[in-house]
């Protein structure tokens, strides 16, 4: 009597942002030059079967950054999929997040998040080939027309400042001119709103973010 026997391996990601000769994303704070360090600092992988999700919760425990001139880089890990077939091709990005002093992993008071890219699961660890150097920073930032007025609306996040500024010529040097400054109080994750009024003219609007 003979048995026939399918096998199949689990996939496998390679949960880390520095590969040497292979991956180099280090990870920025706000001012897009300070490197994250520290256990104050975690980032997570989330995946979704496309480029426009949905992005389904964190599949990883969040790895905290190193320090030193391991600073930009968080603790590697491997990250399994039970019953994923090797040869999938799967979207990918990676969200990073501060706590405040003092608290473990919770509260969330700023936040980052990657570009989205594809990468093809393997039974050996994956590495994630894609990932590019990303900053913490603002990630919601809309607007809304009441009448004569425009509303730009953004999330609050703790611990950090902000200048909304304007022009009506992208072109001109030094046109951008301030129309509002303040900073997130805690507790973080509420909507800033700054009402401007429409006066005919074409505008153009940015959000700078800094500590």
């Amino acid at each position: 009597m003979g048995f026939i026997v399918c096998a199949r391996g689990d996939a496998i990601i390679d949960f880390r942002n520095y590969i040497e000769g292979v991956l180099d994303a280090r990870v920025y704070d706000v001012d897009g030059v300070t490197k994250l360090q520290g256990n104050q600092f975690y980032a997570q992988v989330y995946v979704a079967p496309g480029r426009e999700g949905p992005f389904r919760a964190p599949v990883t425990p969040p790895s905290p950054f190193l320090t030193g001139a391991n600073a930009g880089y968080w603790w590697p890990q491997e990250v399994t999929f039970p019953d994923v077939a090797p040869g999938q091709q799967i979207w990918v990005l990676v969200q990073v997040f501060e706590t405040l002093p003092g608290f473990e992993i919770q509260p969330r008071v700023l936040w980052g998040v990657s570009k989205p890219f594809s990468i093809v699961l393997r039974d050996t660890p994956t590495p994630l080939v894609g990932l590019e150097s990303f900053s913490l920073g603002p990630q919601w930032f809309g607007f809304e027309r009441r009448g004569g007025d425009l509303v730009v609306r953004w999330l609050n996040q703790v611990n950090a400042t902000y200048s909304l500024e304007s022009t009506t010529d992208l072109a001109a040097a030094g046109s951008w001119k301030e129309v509002w400054r303040g900073s997130g109080v805690y507790p973080g994750s509420d909507l800033i709103s700054v009402t401007n009024a429409i006066v005919g003219e074409q505008r153009f609007f940015r959000l700078k973010m800094w500590r």
